[in-house]
């Protein structure tokens, strides 16, 4: 059953998502919306748990280069490409600030439909 309220959007690259105090890529996000992403690593995420993590952003936007937030995996499953797994991650704690960039980054970075 789809639970999305808003369509995710196709960015045009695809920002690093990290876990909060790591240097190391967990994944790299595919389509976002200001409640969920949907990101691509090499290791499934397991459903069911949470994680706080961050994304770095291009630098073109004002003021960071990052967004922090807490998210929960979903879903988790192989891609087209079976060297790679997707997981769906639903947006649990954010500040509006970083919502606001988010937003930002769709306008400016997503193919427009």
């Amino acid at each position: 059953m789809e639970q999305r309220t808003l369509p995710r959007k196709q960015l045009i690259f695809y920002p690093a998502v990290y876990k909060k105090g790591s240097k190391k890529i967990l994944g790299r996000v595919v389509d976002i919306t200001t409640e969920g992403m949907r990101i691509l690593s090499e290791t499934p995420m397991a459903t069911g748990t949470s994680h706080k993590l961050r994304m770095r952003l291009p630098r073109y936007l004002p003021e960071t280069e990052k967004v922090t937030f807490t998210a929960d995996a979903v879903w988790s499953g192989s891609d087209v490409n079976p060297d790679y797994q997707c997981t769906g991650l639903r947006i649990t704690d954010i500040s509006e600030r970083d919502v606001r960039r988010i937003e930002y980054l769709i306008g400016r970075s997503s193919f427009q439909n």
